[in-house]
């Protein structure tokens, strides 16, 4: 059975987000509003028509190029989770979707196939960078320094080691 659910109201213009069987899917809000549309009975039923086949195509994965959404996701030797763990793969992995039936999803990584649950994925390709942040210093006496610049350790005999994080950016092309 189908369920529809307002998630929330975007505020621009006429959009409207609205989870259609647990996937989001964006409206206008013409499609939603029922007293414009008791007017005109052929308009609603057509716009309801509309509503239907765009939310069911978003039932499940599409063909072609797809990312690992949750933060890891099992690629099994069978479209089911009895089936043995052929690898794990990490979020914002790239894959290759060939085809879906029942929520899994025919898959091709590195050369390898498999199948993975369409729930975990999600269409376009993700391409991330990642690099290092500055967060301070160890000065050369031992002694630590939350700048990041020129100055740090100025008065401990100079930086001994710069302390680092590793930041990434994920940009999702489709």
């Amino acid at each position: 059975m189908n369920q529809f659910r307002l998630l929330y109201d975007s505020g621009i213009c006429c959009t409207r987000n609205i989870v259609f069987n647990e996937r989001m899917n964006y409206f206008r809000a013409e499609i939603l509003s029922v007293n414009k549309l008791k007017s005109n009975p052929m308009k609603k039923l057509f716009y309801l028509l509309l509503f239907v086949l765009f939310g069911s195509v978003n039932l499940f994965a599409q063909e072609g190029p797809h990312y690992v959404s949750g933060s890891s996701l099992n690629v099994r030797s069978e479209p089911n989770t009895s089936s043995e763990v052929i690898t794990k793969l990490d979020r914002y992995d790239n894959l290759e979707v060939v085809e879906t039936n029942d929520n899994w999803s025919k898959v091709v990584f590195d050369n390898q196939e498999g199948y993975v649950y369409a729930d975990y994925i999600k269409e376009g390709e993700a391409v991330v960078s990642t690099y290092q942040v500055r967060t301070g210093a160890v000065c050369k006496d031992g002694s630590s320094s939350t700048a990041t610049g020129r100055g740090a350790c100025s008065h401990h005999g100079g930086v001994r080691y710069w302390k680092t994080k590793t930041k990434q950016n994920v940009r999702i092309v489709n």
